[in-house]
């Protein structure tokens, strides 16, 4: 696929996710038109996997989980997306279903 302006906003905001959460190993992902599939792997600081929190609390995030890490790179995503076409608060991701 031949990724528009907003499909190399994700794909740049996903390689940017282990600037920001050095413990998440990223490998193989895919930009759809309104959403994405990739594989993160959160590392124990020995380059080994360990089982990582993937459940929360409401409005208690667990730092350092999948969903915190997830989260971010969404909100990361949306911001710029919504910069770049002049649409403050307006939906980029597809609705859970």
């Amino acid at each position: 696929m031949i990724l528009n302006d907003a499909g190399q906003i994700v794909e740049e905001c996903w390689h940017a996710i282990p600037c920001h959460f050095p413990h998440a190993a990223l490998y193989e992902f895919i930009v759809m038109p309104n959403h994405i599939h990739g594989i993160v792997v959160i590392a124990n600081g020995r380059g080994t996997a360990c089982r990582a929190p993937t459940v929360e609390q409401f409005g208690r995030p667990v730092s350092g989980s999948i969903p915190t890490v997830l989260r971010s790179f969404k909100s990361a995503v949306t911001k710029r997306i919504n910069a770049l076409r002049g649409s403050h608060g307006m939906p980029v991701w597809q609705r859970n279903r």
